[in-house]
């Protein structure tokens, strides 16, 4: 019923050449016709713009989906390798490499000074090991 009255007072033209709808609400309240003809061209646009966009949305939840099943499996693999390194005795120390070269790159920025303080001996280490050395005695003077 209310559909019906609203399709009564309801016209809709196209553009001749053209995409453009021309929507007209007819109504003895001004405000009533505009506030319909404005909903229905935006009921109207968001409906076209679902279409164009749930093949895209299908695709990525697709994606999502196979992506989950992808990322479980190489999950398992990497279960498989390691129990197959463990039943055979293979070490790998990368896994733990990583974590220490990680917890060491976040120690550095947290101690610089320490770190300045670290390179500094190195280098006064070499300059003395130079200055001691056998093929420096003639030409570099001790201090």
């Amino acid at each position: 019923m209310l559909t019906s009255e609203v399709l009564e007072h309801l016209s809709v033209e196209i553009g001749k050449g053209t995409n453009i709808l021309k929507i007209k609400y007819s109504s003895e309240n001004p405000l009533v016709a505009s506030a319909m003809a404005n909903g229905i061209a935006g009921a109207y646009i968001e409906h076209n713009l679902d279409i164009r966009v749930k093949p895209f949305r299908d695709a990525v939840e697709w994606l999502s989906a196979r992506m989950v099943e992808s990322r479980a499996k190489v999950e398992e693999s990497e279960q498989v390798v390691q129990k197959y390194k463990e039943g055979k005795g293979v070490v790998s120390f990368e896994s733990k490499e990583n974590v220490i070269t990680q917890k060491l790159r976040n120690w550095s920025p947290a101690c610089p000074g320490e770190s300045k303080r670290q390179e500094a001996e190195v280098r006064y280490k070499q300059i003395q090991s130079v200055i001691e050395s056998p093929s420096c005695s003639r030409q570099c003077p001790k201090s």
